[in-house]
């Protein structure tokens, strides 16, 4: 299934806004970080109308290969099937992390990999 990327990213930031007013411990104004932070706390999902369930499926930062590129993976469950998008974004240790790097749907794929140590 595609998806209109922009629309679903309005959608995203519209229900968080909504969910965070429930919360008085979350931030109402969106950031791709504070999403992160509330899917990983207390609360595991977020309706998206329109669209489905969204969660956090996982969050990776630097690593072999990776540098101070950092990125988080979301997936999408509706009943059409089940989805999984990336956000990037680059952390630095001395000023944290920037979510400005592009949002796309993702199809997960297994590597064998191998180290010589």
């Amino acid at each position: 299934m595609n998806f209109d990327m922009e629309a679903f990213e309005v959608a995203i930031k519209q229900a968080f806004v909504t969910f965070a007013d429930q919360y008085p411990d979350e931030s109402a104004e969106f950031a791709w970080g504070e999403l992160e932070e509330s899917l990983y706390g207390n609360h595991s999902a977020l309706v998206v109308d329109g669209f489905g369930v969204l969660s956090k499926e996982l969050f990776e930062t630097g690593g072999e290969g990776h540098g101070e590129n950092v990125y988080m993976v979301f997936k999408l469950v509706n009943g059409n099937g089940t989805y999984f998008f990336k956000k990037e974004g680059y952390y630095a240790s001395h000023y944290g992390t920037d979510w400005d790097g592009p949002f796309s749907q993702v199809t997960p794929v297994e590597r064998m990999v191998t180290f010589y140590e």
